[in-house]
């Protein structure tokens, strides 16, 4: 099966890629060059990207507030965190440290989850706190208030979300017999 490696976000799919119609899709067309002037419509996007700015262009969409580049950063320093976290919480029960000590591995095993969350539903807490939304070329104010309304309870969420499980992690492991 053939590959396609979407030249808006790096993600590789199958060659199921969005093809633009010349006067239809011209606005979703103009707001990827915006954001991506190297891109050129015969090129294509994979279904998601397409999905993403056709929604960023309604006003309507809440789903995210975090471009493709974007979240696809995050996702990356989520799992290095993450993994260094877990490196982290293995070195320690190797040298025997005391359950206070290991109870400190909640803040990377946090931060490293927050960005995994944001990541996953494309939403970053802080910009949303700020009313803000970055799709990729850069960070802008999101009119709709009751977009940026939604959007700033959803990064509440994902904040709760990452604290939540890190705290039940952190607690759990600092229990684990050395």
């Amino acid at each position: 099966m053939n590959e396609f490696t979407c030249p808006l976000c790096g993600k590789k799919t199958p060659r199921d890629l969005a093809v633009f119609l010349e006067h239809t899709n011209q606005h979703v067309v103009d707001a990827i060059k915006k954001e991506h002037p190297e891109w050129v419509a015969p090129d294509g996007t994979c279904r998601a990207c397409f999905q993403y700015y056709e929604q960023a262009l309604s006003g309507e969409s809440f789903e995210s507030n975090l471009g493709p580049r974007e979240a696809g950063k995050r996702r990356w320093l989520g799992i290095g965190i993450t993994g260094l976290a877990l490196f982290w919480a293995f070195w320690l029960l190797g040298i025997h440290a005391d359950r206070f000590v290991r109870a400190f591995i909640f803040f990377p095993l946090a931060f490293g989850l927050f960005n995994l969350f944001e990541a996953r539903k494309k939403t970053c807490a802080i910009l949303s706190e700020r009313g803000l939304v970055n799709l990729d070329s850069g960070v802008r104010k999101i009119e709709n208030a009751e977009v940026a309304r939604k959007l700033r309870i959803r990064g509440r969420g994902l904040m709760l979300q990452a604290i939540l499980w890190a705290l039940i992690l952190s607690v759990f492991y600092s229990f684990l017999p050395s």
